[in-house]
Order: structure tokens, then sequence, then C-alpha cells
């Protein structure tokens, strides 16, 4: 779960801890490591792990995170008095991850962290209007932060965010752009909780046209052209909706 008041992203683990729930962590934790948030906090207080079989998992999204450019804060929420608990902060290599007794205390904690991001936000009506906003959002951003090779992809794909947003969730929105060290990430917040849905490209036309149906849909489709103007896209649950973000790189940058 995203949080529109900070760049902190809350992975929670719940039931108990099981290969099917260890590859549910997995995925979970390459989501949101690829939305690279300034801090991640795992929330393992509903999770039940009596022989602390789970705790490599978390010291080594710890590492990760720690590898990352610019690095994510990653600390864990997990009651004291259980084995995970102790094996977490205890001794050896545990010692790495940041351990506290609540998801309140953790959240406090990493934002404290020094932030490596600069970040500018701009709250948006449900209109289409707003498109044009939002993309001056993006060009006064990287042309202050010296990323002129990122304006055009960048304009192109806050506009398509916002124009889903406004077209479908219809609330009100918090368009965000924030500096990485190589590039930028745009994310638009809503009140919607459906997450976007990427169609299957257009069939392309036939000799027959079909009456009352258009041969190109001009709708639905919109997450292709951001899917092929970023290097990475996705989207993550709010507490009152979603957030769709993607990061943009020069393509110099990209493998």
């Amino acid at each position: 779960m995203a949080d529109v008041a900070d760049d902190v992203a809350v992975l929670a683990a719940t039931g108990p801890w099981s290969r099917q729930l260890g590859m549910r962590v997995h995925g979970g934790l390459r989501e949101a490591m690829a939305e690279h948030p300034s801090a991640l906090v795992l929330d393992l207080s509903a999770m039940a792990d009596p022989q602390a079989a789970s705790a490599p998992a978390w010291i080594n999204a710890r590492r990760v995170g720690q590898a990352m450019d610019p690095a994510i804060e990653v600390a864990v929420c997990v009651p004291g008095g259980t084995a995970l608990g102790d094996r977490l902060r205890g001794r050896g290599d545990a010692r790495l991850v940041p351990v506290y007794d609540s998801v309140a205390e953790a959240r406090a904690a990493v934002r404290r962290q020094p932030q490596l991001t600069d970040e500018v936000r701009l709250a948006l009506p449900p209109r289409l209007e707003s498109c044009s906003l939002a993309r001056l959002l993006v060009t006064d951003a990287c042309t202050a932060w010296r990323m002129p090779a990122l304006v055009s992809g960048g304009r192109l794909v806050i506009s398509e965010l916002v124009g889903n947003a406004a077209q479908h969730a219809r609330t009100p929105m918090i368009a965000t752009v924030a500096r990485r060290v190589r590039g930028v990430r745009v994310a638009v917040y809503d009140h919607d909780p459906r997450m976007p849905l990427l169609l299957p490209p257009p069939r392309p036309p036939s000799s027959v046209r079909v009456p009352d149906r258009p041969l190109y849909p001009d709708r639905g489709h919109g997450l292709r052209l951001v899917e092929a103007s970023a290097t990475r896209w996705g989207s993550m649950p709010t507490d009152d909706g979603k957030m769709v973000w993607a990061t943009l790189h020069p393509r110099r940058d990209l493998p």
C-alpha cells in the first residue's frame, strides 16, 4: 500500500508462513521495489511464523533496498516475544534489519531518514483539462532538475495517467513528479480502488466493417503508450484509492 502523504510504502504479509505465501511476498517485494519509494515498511504483525523460517526473506529485502540507487530504507514491524521477532532482533546478519513493534513506530522512524529525492505535487480536479496542468508540472520539474531528455516522455506519460483518472476514476487526484538519480518517477493518486487494466492491442481493420463499431477503439489503450514510454510502470492501492506510477530514464540508461 502506498501513502499519499509521503513516499513510504507498506507491504503486509498475513496468515501462516508457507511456500505459497513466500512466493506472494517475493512478487510483492519486486513490485514495491520497482515503484522505488524512499522507504518500505514490512508489516508482519498478522503473520504466523513460529519457526522464524521467513527471516532470510526480510533480511534479503533490506539488503536489496540498501543496494538500490537511491537506497530504499527497509524496516520491519513484528511483535516482540515471537521467534521471528527474536531472530530479527538477535545477533549476526539480522542486526541489519531495523525492527519496530508497530507500523506507526516504523513509519515514524523511516520518515526521519534523510530524503534522497526531490518531489513536486499538484492537486487536480477530475477534468481532462487537468492533463495540460500535469504536463506543465513535468516540464517545470525536469527543467529545474536539468533533465531535458525526459520532458517529452514524462509529459506524455503523466498526461495519460491524469486522463485515465479523470475519465475512469472521476475523483479529485494528486499528480506527483519525483527526481531519481538518473530519472524521474511520475505518479497519480485518485480515490477509486479499481486498478488499471492493460487491454490487448486493437485488432487491425478488416475489409468488412461492422455497423456502429469503430475500426479502432479509442478508449482503454492509453496505458500502452505508458508502457512503451516508461522504463517501468505499475499500480498500488492506497488507504482510500490507488496510485498509478511510472519511472522514466534516458534511453542511454536502458539495458
